[in-house]
C-alpha cells in the first residue's frame, strides 16, 4: 500500500528509473517533446530542471499524454494546450500518488479522468 508521500510507480508498466540509459539533458528532453508534440511548448524550463523523473520516464509520460492529447485538449480548452501544461497533467496522472495531485477541483477531476484512461488496461 502506498502512503501519501509515495508516487504511483508501483505499476509494472511504468519505467524504472534504474533502467534508464540516457542522460536527462535539455537536448534529450527536446527530442522527446518534438517527437510526440506539434503544439506550442509553453514554458518547459521546469522539465529541464526537474530531477525526480529520468528521461525514460519522461518519454513514457509524453507518449501517454500524446495518446490522450485529444481528450486533454477537449477538457483543458485552447488556452491550456501547451506541452508544458499537458505534461503536468501527464506527470500527475501517471506518476504521482492521487493524494498529492495539485490544482483546483476541476484540474484534479481532469487528472483523475486521464489517470483512468492511462491505467484502464492494467
Amino acid at each position: 500500500m502506498t502512503t501519501a508521500n509515495e508516487c504511483v510507480t508501483f505499476n509494472i508498466m511504468f519505467p524504472s528509473k534504474k533502467d534508464n540509459i540516457y542522460p536527462l539533458s535539455k537536448e534529450n528532453i527536446n527530442a522527446i517533446l518534438n517527437h510526440y508534440f506539434d503544439i506550442p511548448f509553453g514554458d518547459v524550463k521546469w522539465l529541464y530542471k526537474q530531477r525526480e523523473l529520468s528521461i525514460n520516464q519522461l518519454e513514457y509520460i509524453a507518449s501517454k499524454v500524446a495518446e490522450h492529447q485529444a481528450f486533454l485538449e477537449e477538457r483543458v480548452g485552447p488556452s491550456g494546450v501547451t506541452v508544458s501544461n499537458l505534461m503536468v497533467y501527464g506527470i500527475e496522472a501517471s506518476y504521482r500518488n492521487p493524494y498529492l495531485w495539485k490544482g483546483s477541483q476541476s484540474r484534479k477531476k481532469i487528472i483523475k479522468e486521464l489517470y483512468d484512461k492511462i491505467w484502464e488496461l492494467f
